[in-house]
């Protein structure tokens, strides 16, 4: 690729300019954007932007790439995963058509989730730049965040933050500052979880709950997890689902406003998180149990 290629602010912006006729889907979510991609054989090297960006392999495919921290090559199978330094123009040549996604994580946004010095100040992870990796678990987030809505919540974007930084940790081989279940105490737990359940659209964000416990984002995150097994993002869905779940049984509020008062903003979003959740969706949900509440009422009738 040509050395004086355009300087570009974000990866988003790269993607749309140098690759715009291979994008299939974009999603941006401010601190984060994913895109996907299907292109065809040659040289998709990336230029230099502030962004730390992480590709997953959707088809497998045969390259030669150097994201960071030296040139590597192979077959590599759907689901394997690189990650770029920001700041750093990859090289990235396939030999056949391929498919792929990318995480693009503004550099800002990654580095004001740590104030304990978990992360690297460059957010250089060193040997995390070197090859691909294999991890299911940062995959089934990766396939969660395209669920999302332009407009989520921002806790759900900045835990799945926090679970990137936490995985780039991993996989450069640093020790970070462990943490022990005593790292939450239980008052602060009770203040977080609390702030977690709150409903409606005020927007709380990871940031604020963490300050709460006087944690940065990424190490409440990990304290929390720890105490209760859930990150933030989930046990607060899991929270708004219950809620839903009584609204729709116990009151005449439409599924907008059931949704909104619960606190996402998009109902056909909501609609697809009661699914994944509950199994069923929430018209569903609703015929279900209301029509088991007549029932059992009719049957109480009949025994007096």
């Amino acid at each position: 690729m040509s050395s004086d290629r355009p300087v570009y602010q974000t990866q988003l912006e790269a993607y749309r300019a140098e690759y715009g006729s291979f994008i299939r889907r974009e999603l941006d979510l401010g601190p984060l954007a994913l895109i996907e991609l299907g292109q065809t054989r040659g040289d998709f090297s990336d230029p230099v932007t502030g962004d730390l960006h992480l590709l997953r392999v959707l088809s497998r495919a045969y390259s030669c790439i150097d994201l960071g921290a030296g040139k590597s090559s192979g077959w590599w199978p759907p689901a394997s995963m690189g990650v770029t330094a920001a700041g750093y123009a990859n090289t990235i040549v396939v030999d056949q058509a391929h498919r792929l996604d990318a995480v693009c994580v503004k550099g800002k946004a990654l580095g004001a989730l740590d104030i304990e010095g978990h992360l690297p100040a460059d957010l250089d992870f060193g040997a995390a730049h070197w090859g691909m990796h294999s991890d299911p678990v940062l995959g089934s987030a990766i396939d969660a965040l395209w669920l999302l809505c332009p407009d989520a919540d921002i806790v759900a974007v900045e835990s799945a933050l926090a679970l990137i930084a936490s995985r780039l940790v991993l996989w450069s081989g640093r020790v970070p500052k462990s943490v022990t279940k005593e790292s939450l105490s239980p008052f602060h737990l009770r203040l977080a979880q609390d702030r977690l359940r709150s409903l409606g659209t005020d927007r709380t964000t990871l940031s604020e709950v963490a300050a709460l416990c006087g944690y940065s984002p990424f190490h409440f995150c990990r304290a929390f997890k720890a105490v209760t097994g859930l990150t933030p993002s989930r046990y607060q869905t899991m929270c708004r689902i219950e809620r839903a779940k009584d609204l729709l049984q116990s009151s005449s509020l439409s599924i907008s406003d059931i949704a909104e008062t619960v606190g996402f903003t998009d109902t056909s979003y909501f609609a697809r998180v009661f699914a994944r959740e509950a199994g069923w969706s929430p018209q569903r949900w609703r015929l279900h149990f209301r029509s088991a509440g007549t029932n059992e009422a009719v049957l109480n009738l009949l025994e007096i």
